[in-house]
């Protein structure tokens, strides 16, 4: 049966790495919508376009940092656990 606790351990990190992996990339791809903003501000009616940046940056950032906290709950009984089972 150590085979199987191996594949179950193996299995736990690959889906924590996966978690982190996708926490990154929302959070990265947040931030840079904040870095980089459109150079002629254009109104299009009741809200600018820049609005609309604010508002899918700060979602991305939100939504990396709901994945992030998913990989820290999600690798809390690996720890518990050891590695030398």
């Amino acid at each position: 049966m150590p085979s199987m606790k191996r594949n179950y351990t193996i299995e736990k990190l690959s889906t924590r790495l996966a978690l982190l992996v996708l926490a990154v990339g929302f959070a990265s791809l947040g931030f840079l919508s904040f870095l980089n903003r459109p150079l002629e501000p254009a109104d299009t009616g009741l809200i600018s376009v820049t609005t609309y940046s604010i508002i899918g940056s700060t979602v991305g950032v939100l939504v990396g940092l709901t994945f992030l906290t998913a990989a820290l709950v999600f690798a809390r009984p690996l720890r518990r656990e050891g590695w030398d089972r």
